[in-house]
């Protein structure tokens, strides 16, 4: 992600970064940690179908062909049981009571990899540390001052029963099983602080719903944000490795007034 502008800070978009520590991997896994596995993940997920991805298929071809892109040497079988996890675990959390599965998306209601360009009348950090203060996975940004443009990607939105949803992958390594229930990803939530970056992907949802849906109105149709841990997502266990989160419309449209006529 890359902010343009006269401020050429990377205070906003290093919130899109995995985190620029490779983790450690947990002993009982033999899956790397690092940028290059987590993109060997995204790219997977970005152009492979979750229903196919879900069918645990034999042929691993295009998962060779992938890992040897970022020149990475990966157990196979072990990347294919985290795929399959990720597609197969009902996404359901304290807060979401609905258990749809990623393989169980019509694929005419998902865009993979969406790009945006946000645009920022003059802001500072002030601003939004004052907006965010409340959001448990925020973490206030030291004094900046910003304009101009931040670009991205979305790593999914979908739509399920009316409503849509921001689905982001992280492949972070946590620990245990444990560390991948509600307090463990709320830890890594916030020191990443990845509150910032879901609450950028709303307000970029948020104008793109405003603009192009006649009866948009944000409690009606915009569910949440969903983060997948994908190390810690197990089927039989539903919501493992999901951090699940709805933003306050008010936060929300106090954010789109900030970046949209600034002090």
């Amino acid at each position: 992600s890359t902010l343009a502008g006269h401020e050429k800070d990377d205070i906003l978009s290093g919130a899109f970064d995995e985190g620029k520590v490779a983790p450690l991997l947990a002993k009982s896994s033999s899956l790397p940690g690092g940028v290059r596995f987590g993109n060997i993940v995204h790219d997977v997920l970005e152009v492979t179908e979750f229903s196919d991805l879900a069918e645990m298929p034999e042929n691993t071809e295009q998962l060779v062909t992938i890992c040897r892109r970022y020149n990475l040497d990966v157990d196979l079988t072990l990347l294919q049981r985290l795929l399959i996890n990720c597609v197969s675990t009902p996404l359901l959390s304290q807060r979401s009571p609905f258990t749809f599965t990623l393989a169980k998306l019509s694929r005419d209601k998902l865009v993979k990899e969406m790009p945006f360009t946000l645009q920022m009348a003059a802001i500072s950090t002030i601003g939004l540390n004052r907006i965010l203060d409340h959001e448990t996975t925020f973490s206030p940004l030291s004094y900046r001052e910003l304009e101009g443009y931040l670009n991205g990607y979305i790593d999914l939105i979908c739509e399920y029963q009316g409503k849509v949803y921001i689905i982001d992958y992280k492949t972070n390594n946590l620990g245990d099983a444990i560390d991948y229930q509600h307090d463990g990803l709320l830890a890594a939530m916030r020191e990443h602080n990845y509150g910032l970056q879901y609450l950028l992907y709303t307000l970029v949802v948020h104008r793109y719903l405003k603009t192009w849906q006649a009866d948009y109105a944000y409690s009606k149709h915009f569910g949440g944000v969903m983060y997948l841990f994908v190390r810690g997502m197990r089927p039989d266990t539903p919501g493992s490795g999901v951090y699940f989160n709805l933003p306050e419309e008010k936060v929300v449209l106090q954010l789109d007034r900030y970046f949209g006529e600034g002090n």
